[in-house]
């Protein structure tokens, strides 16, 4: 039989890791990575690519964010989209 606290698990939990949550104030924004489309926000779990790429969120009556998604590359925590004049 397996016992749940005979053999620990160390987990390392790092910063650093390999998705990224896409939250927008408003919500409802098209999220393209690379050119290809991901979703529409609040988008979970985006795997950030190996490299970077280029990162474009767009909402009809606001203004085009653009940024870069990669390795240590990552856009805020909830990017604020600034409406057209």
């Amino acid at each position: 039989p397996i016992h749940g606290g005979d053999n620990p698990l160390d987990l390392a939990l790092v910063p650093s890791s390999n998705w990224v949550d896409l939250k927008t104030d408003p919500e409802g924004a098209t999220v393209t990575l690379g050119g290809r489309l991901v979703g529409t926000t609040p988008c979970k779990s985006v795997t950030v690519p190996d490299r970077s790429a280029p990162l474009e969120i767009t909402l009809r009556g606001y203004k085009r964010w653009q940024g870069v998604l990669g390795p240590g590359k990552k856009p805020p925590a909830i990017i604020k989209l600034q409406r057209e004049h």
